[in-house]
């Protein structure tokens, strides 16, 4: 029995999840520069000093004035699940970039300046979702041929959603249409994530059925083949998602308040 670790492959399955009140063609106006890098997960140590022989002289350092744009906040979870011989490890990645403003019309137009953009054509959304697919196998080599014995799926979801801070002198009417707003936002770009999660399932499971292939590097070669349609299946249910939600309208992502 031979068992060999595959080296990962990386896969995106390309701007799935775009949700905004407004239509594309309006988005299309808006200048589109290049989307900010994530901000690093790993902190930085703190580096060891030797304890001083004096007690250094007080200074006064003055406070920095807060800064115009806020740093997008950032989060990070991971969780893993196994089904029969198929592991999915699930890393969810989450920036919330600040938006500021009194007014629907207001907020609208910053979501749309410098909300997140997609890959495929660059144009700003009010939020955004994209997964990343690599995966991992024990190959098993019998005298019948190798077969992906365990398959380890990680699905990497990175969600961008925006973060209003309400003024004081905000209109309680306007604070009570965006917390309605902001959670069905989020719930339709999470929808987005579930079908991610269930397409790694789906080309988990995929992989484990292939029939014995006549050497390991074989076996890589069948699954990138067979990866093919069930990517293309998981992209049509993306977009069917979206033409049911019509971009997540039915679920409330309505924005200005009273816009259609």
């Amino acid at each position: 029995m031979l068992r060999k670790p595959i080296s990962l492959i990386t896969l995106l399955l390309a701007t799935l999840a775009l949700a905004a009140c407004g239509s594309p063609e309006a988005a299309a106006a808006i200048p589109s520069p290049s989307p900010t890098p994530l901000p690093a997960v790993t902190a930085t140590p703190t580096p060891l000093t030797a304890t001083p022989t004096t007690t250094p002289e007080p200074t006064l350092t003055p406070t920095p004035a807060p800064s115009a744009t806020p740093t997008p906040l950032f989060t990070e979870s991971t969780r893993r699940e196994t089904r029969g011989s198929v592991t999915l490890i699930t890393t969810t990645r989450q920036t919330e970039y600040f938006i500021h403003g009194l007014t629907g019309e207001e907020l609208d137009r910053e979501m749309r300046t410098v909300g997140p953009t997609d890959a495929s054509a660059g144009l700003h959304w009010y939020a955004l979702t994209e997964p990343h697919f690599n995966w991992d196998r024990t190959c098993t080599c019998t005298d019948a041929g190798c077969t992906a014995r365990e398959v380890t799926m990680y699905l990497t979801v990175d969600y961008w959603l925006p973060l209003w801070v309400a003024p004081d002198e905000a209109a309680d009417d306007l604070v009570w249409s965006w917390q309605a707003f902001r959670e069905a936002l989020a719930e339709h770009e999470y929808g987005h994530g579930n079908l991610a999660a269930a397409c790694a399932w789906s080309l988990g499971e995929t992989f484990v059925a292939l029939p014995p292939a006549p050497n390991c590097d074989a076996l890589d070669a069948a699954m990138l083949s067979a990866a093919q349609p069930v990517f293309a299946a998981c992209r049509a249910e993306q977009r069917g998602y979206e033409n049911a939600t019509n971009h997540g309208r039915t679920q409330g992502v309505l924005w200005p308040p009273g816009g259609g």
